[in-house]
C-alpha cells in the first residue's frame, strides 16, 4: 500500500472532525460550556505570558538576548506557566470526555427503552386491554384487539436500567434540567413496572375488573409521562440532529397515542384532565414543525427519521389534532431517485 499525505490528511480530518468525534464535541457541545471557558481562559493566559516574555526579550540588549531566551529567572517562570497550562488542558480534555461519555450512556439507554416500548406496542396493548374491560363491564362484546390480552404474574428477573443504576452518581456533573428530566423518566418507568406487577397479582375473576381498569389507566398515564420526559431528555442529551429527530419521532408515536386516549378518560373536572388539555397546543405546534423539518432535509443519515415520520403523520392526523399535517415525500428519497 502506497503512503499518501493526502489520504492521511483526509483520514485525520474525518476522524477528528466528524460529528461523533470527541475532539469536535469538546469544542462545540453545550454539555461542556464551562470546560470550554476554562480552556479558552487558560489558552489566552498562556499566550499572553508568552507574548510578554517575547516582548521583554526583544527590549534587551542584543548581546543579552540569548540569556533572555534560555536563562535567567524568566526561564523558571515560563516553564511553570507552560506546565500549569498543559496540566489544566489535559484535565479539561479528560473531564470533558468523561462528561460526554455519561451523556451518551444515558441517551442510549433512554432511546433504546423508548424504541422497545414503541416496537412492542406497549401503550396500544394497554389501551386495548382497558377498552376490553370497560366493554365487558357494560355488557358489550370485547374488542377483537383485546381478546388475547391476559394478565399473568409479572416477575421481572432482569435489570432494565443498568446505566441509571450503575451511573446515577454521574448525573451530578450534568446540567440541572438534564438531571430533572432523566430522573423523571426512570422514576415513571419504574412506576410503570410496579403497575404491571400489581396487575399480575390480581386474580382473573370478574370481581377485580374495576381495579384492573384503574391500574390500566394509571399505567397508560405513567407510560405517557415517561415518554414525555424521555423526549425532553433527548432534546437536551442528543446534539446530532438526525439521531435526535429519529428518537423524538419514534417516541412521539407512543406518546401521542397515550395522550389522546387519556384525554378521553379524564374530563375537565379532573386535575389530570386539565393538565392534559394544556399540552394540546404544544403538540399542535411541535409535531407539524418536527415533521416538516425532518421531511425537508436530505442525506442518508435522515432516512430512518423520515420513514418513521410517515407513521407519525398518519397517527397525528387520525387522532384529530388541528390543523392536520399535509403529507410530504421524503427529500432524501427524492434526491436518491434523481440520481438514478
Amino acid at each position: 500500500m502506497r503512503f499518501s499525505y493526502t489520504s492521511l490528511r483526509d483520514e485525520l480530518v474525518n476522524r477528528f472532525w466528524k460529528q461523533s468525534s470527541t475532539f469536535r464535541r469538546l469544542l462545540t457541545s453545550q454539555h461542556v460550556l464551562d470546560l470550554q471557558l476554562i480552556f479558552i481562559v487558560t489558552l489566552f493566559a498562556t499566550i499572553e505570558v508568552l507574548v510578554w516574555h517575547v516582548f521583554s526579550v526583544a527590549q534587551m540588549d542584543p548581546r543579552e538576548r540569548y540569556k533572555g531566551w534560555f536563562g535567567g529567572e524568566d526561564k523558571e517562570f515560563i516553564g511553570a506557566v507552560l506546565l500549569a497550562s498543559g496540566w489544566i488542558m489535559a484535565w479539561v480534555y479528560q473531564t470533558g470526555s468523561k462528561r460526554l461519555g455519561v451523556v451518551d450512556l444515558f441517551a442510549c439507554e433512554i432511546v433504546t427503552l423508548c424504541r422497545v416500548g414503541t416496537i412492542m406496542d406497549v401503550v396500544p396493548r394497554l389501551i386495548a386491554a382497558h377498552q376490553n374491560l370497560t366493554a365487558s363491564a357494560r355488557g358489550e362484546p370485547p374488542n377483537a384487539s383485546g381478546q388475547d390480552i391476559n394478565f399473568g404474574r409479572f416477575t421481572s428477573q432482569e435489570n432494565y436500567f443498568p446505566v441509571f443504576d450503575g451511573n446515577s452518581k454521574d448525573l451530578q456533573i450534568l446540567e440541572a434540567d438534564v438531571v430533572i428530566n432523566v430522573t423523571a423518566f426512570y422514576t415513571y418507568m419504574k412506576a410503570l413496572r410496579d403497575h404491571f406487577r400489581r396487575l399480575g397479582d390480581l386474580s382473573p375473576g370478574q370481581d377485580t375488573n374495576p381495579q384492573k381498569c384503574i391500574l390500566l389507566v394509571n399505567a397508560i398515564y405513567m407510560a405517557f409521562l415517561a415518554y414525555e420526559s424521555a423526549r425532553t431528555s433527548i432534546e437536551e442529551l442528543i446534539e446530532f440532529e438526525p439521531t435526535q429527530a429519529e428518537a423524538m419521532v419514534t417516541g412521539l408515536v407512543t406518546e401521542l397515542n397515550a395522550y389522546r386516549y387519556l384525554t378521553k378518560c379524564f374530563g375537565p373536572e379532573d386535575i389530570r384532565g386539565r393538565r392534559l388539555v394544556l399540552r394540546e397546543r404544544k403538540y399542535e405546534e411541535l409535531v407539524p414543525k418536527l415533521y416538516e423539518s425532518v421531511m425537508k432535509v436530505t442525506g442518508v443519515e435522515w432516512e430512518n427519521a423520515q420513514s418513521t415520520a410517515i407513521d407519525l403523520e398518519r397517527l397525528y392526523n387520525s387522532l384529530e389534532f388541528k390543523p392536520k399535517i399535509n403529507p410530504m415525500n421524503p427529500s432524501s428519497a427524492a434526491a436518491a431517485q434523481s440520481r438514478l
